[in-house]
């Protein structure tokens, strides 16, 4: 498994105490503070109902990587990233690609002629998990071309598939974690995310047609989640941050969890890191979009299973 070997390589290159204590510090507070003060349901979420959702996830997104990269970068005494205008440039136009297409939620008020309710409220849906892969597609390829021509790949979706059978292993060896975390009460209430029977009749298709045309659009949800994280804000931004890039990542990652149980946030925090590392020694990203797809699905199926488990025993 050369993925091990490739992970401490780059932990050993990487690691500085100081610099990851401070890493560690911040995202206990924020943790702290979402959780306790319920800070997404109170501040972030609302604002997709007042129609300011796009500006304020930006500013959110924008402010708690640089929060996490200055402070890190200026321990590690990166001073010469600091001084670089195309650090902030750069990482500034991928977080707000992926803050815009999160926060972009006009189309829920949309009336869509000649379908009923729910055929309306299952294509909203859809296009909830679409426009994260097919909204910045466009702005990724125009900064691949402008900025970075001298990439061998689109930031990280690459012809290269170094490790994949190692990744498969690994979603294998995750799998029992997860169904281990299904019966937990927090789980199942969040779980699973798309609820047939919200849309029962749409379309005059059965509930395992939507749920499958859910699954595949499900899909493109974290491919998109994964090539702006380690694709873009990695792969991406190597050329100029180096390995510093991983960890303001993982940082910003984990608040993109916020709102989802504690045990997912803080799980994420080592996911991002680890699939962000990987994505720095590999240069591409396969290895996470298969680990988070993968996951992503059996989290819902699970969620499903444990809901008429739930109904059965009634």
């Amino acid at each position: 498994m050369k993925l091990v070997p490739d992970f401490i390589d780059f932990v050993k290159k990487d690691f500085n105490w100081k610099a990851y204590t401070y890493a560690a510090v911040l995202l206990l507070a924020m943790l702290f503070l979402n959780t306790h003060y319920h800070f997404y349901y109170t501040c972030l979420n609302p604002t997709y109902w007042e129609g300011t959702s796009m500006l304020w996830y930006t500013v959110f997104y924008i402010s708690v990587y640089f929060i996490a990269a200055i402070p890190f970068l200026l321990i590690k005494k990166d001073y010469k990233v600091l001084k670089n205008p195309w650090f902030y440039l750069k990482s500034t136009f991928f977080i707000m690609l992926f803050s815009i297409t999160i926060g972009f939620y006009s189309y829920y008020d949309y009336e869509f002629v000649g379908l009923t309710s729910t055929e309306g409220a299952y294509i909203k849906h859809l296009l909830f998990y679409l426009k994260t892969t097919f909204m910045p597609l466009p702005f990724i390829v125009l900064a691949k071309l402008t900025f970075d021509r001298h990439l061998e790949n689109l930031y990280g979706i690459s012809a290269s598939h170094q490790h994949v059978s190692t990744y498969l292993l690994c979603l294998l060896a995750l799998i029992p974690f997860v169904i281990a975390a299904s019966y937990t009460s927090e789980f199942q209430y969040m779980y699973p995310l798309f609820k047939p029977w919200q849309y029962q009749g749409a379309f005059g298709m059965s509930d395992s047609e939507l749920a499958i045309i859910n699954s595949i659009a499900y899909c493109f949800h974290y491919v998109g989640t994964e090539w702006i994280f380690r694709g873009c804000l990695v792969v991406g931004m190597a050329a100029i941050v180096g390995r510093s890039a991983v960890v303001p990542m993982a940082v910003m990652y984990c608040t993109i969890h916020f709102g989802k149980p504690l045990g997912e946030a803080i799980s994420s925090i080592f996911g991002g890191y680890i699939l962000g590392a990987l994505a720095y020694q590999t240069r591409h990203i396969w290895g996470g979009i298969i680990i988070h797809i993968g996951i992503a699905l059996v989290m819902d199926f699970a969620g499903l299973f444990q809901h008429y488990c739930t109904l059965s025993n009634r």
